[in-house]
């Protein structure tokens, strides 16, 4: 939703897209993950100058619109959200690209409210290697580092569309809420980007969430 209404020039409150606040607001309670979508066709400054653009865009939005919405950076935000009929705004990131391989990047992104970020898209990028790259290799040294400070940061790792090996380096270098926040069940379905039994354990075992 981010991108498409920063790139066709539309308002959250109110397109022709899937969601805007007037038609989510008809929930009695209303949280949103809002996500900057990374192309794998972009990567270094360039993926940081384009998310940046995105989550200012989002920001003036939100202060446009602060009847309606609140970016979330806390559970009472949440909560305070919650309580004044609005939509709960939480910022995410879909693609650690956007990192462009520096760990001080994620300052900026703690800055701007991002409290998920997740790590590949289907392809590789400085901190590891998507579920579609066919790239076996785990995190990068980069990844797991990223992991690391995330964590510090009150940032969630998202492991939706990274490959396997990335997934258990996840789970190794990091030890709080991990989440797939798109993925299924490989046991019924049989797909790249979807869970066996033992990784949604794995999830379950964190307090985590799979999507």
């Amino acid at each position: 939703t981010i991108y498409e209404c920063a790139v066709r020039g539309h308002g959250i409150a109110k397109n022709n897209l899937q969601l805007d606040l007037k038609r989510g607001l008809k929930y009695d309670k209303w949280g949103q993950v809002f996500a900057v979508w990374m192309p794998d066709s972009l990567r270094g400054d360039e993926a940081w100058r384009q998310c940046e653009k995105m989550l200012q865009y989002f920001h003036k939005e939100a202060q446009e619109n602060s009847q309606q919405m609140l970016v979330v950076n806390s559970a009472d935000d949440l909560e305070t959200a919650m309580n004044t009929d609005r939509c709960a705004a939480i910022l995410a990131v879909e693609g650690g690209s956007a990192l462009a391989g520096r760990i001080e990047t994620l300052d900026l992104m703690s800055s701007l409210k991002v409290k998920i970020i997740t790590l590949t898209w289907n392809g590789s990028n400085e901190l590891g290697h998507g579920c579609m790259s066919d790239c076996k290799d785990g995190l990068t040294d980069f990844g797991k580092q990223a992991v690391t400070e995330m964590e510090k940061r009150n940032i969630i790792p998202d492991v939706s569309h990274l490959n396997n090996a990335g997934f258990w380096d996840v789970m190794q270098y990091s030890s709080g809420v991990v989440i797939a926040s798109h993925s299924v069940s490989a046991k019924i379905f049989s797909h790249k980007r979807n869970l066996d039994e033992e990784q949604f354990a794995a999830i379950q075992k964190r307090g985590g969430l799979v999507g």
